[in-house]
Order: C-alpha cells, then structure tokens, then sequence
C-alpha cells in the first residue's frame, strides 16, 4: 500500500509524517530516497496536512541542510 501500515492512512502516518516532514525541512534527500519522498508527496496533499502546515513553513520550504548528507 502507498501508506506506512497498508492501504489506508492510519494513525501511524499521523505519528511518522511530521517527523519526516521536519527531516525532509532540513535537507534530506527525497532523490536519495525515492520510497520516502514519494510518500511524503503523497501525504503532503492531504487536507489536513495543508491544514496544519505552519505558515513559516509554506513561505520558506527549507531552512537547513543539516541532514544533506544523511
């Protein structure tokens, strides 16, 4: 399935996103990994993510480069 525990968005995802989310904030590689950039895309579409997006983070998308080489 295209989410963590199968085919459904669980309360999994809602626990794993915004860890990733702040990873990927700081310079992690979705080319690096393909997997994980592709379900961070897939999660960062969902309304509620939108929704609980911080407005800093939608004007300046990346800060960092703190994990570039991870």
């Amino acid at each position: 399935g295209s989410y963590i525990a199968g085919k459904a968005f669980t309360i999994v995802d809602v626990v794993f996103f915004p860890t990733l989310a702040y990873c990927f904030r700081f310079g992690l590689s979705t080319e690096r990994y393909p997997n994980l950039g592709a379900y961070y895309k897939l999660l960062e579409q969902r309304p509620s993510v939108q929704a609980s997006w911080p407005p800093h983070w939608k004007e300046n998308p990346q800060t960092q480069d703190l994990l570039k080489e991870i």
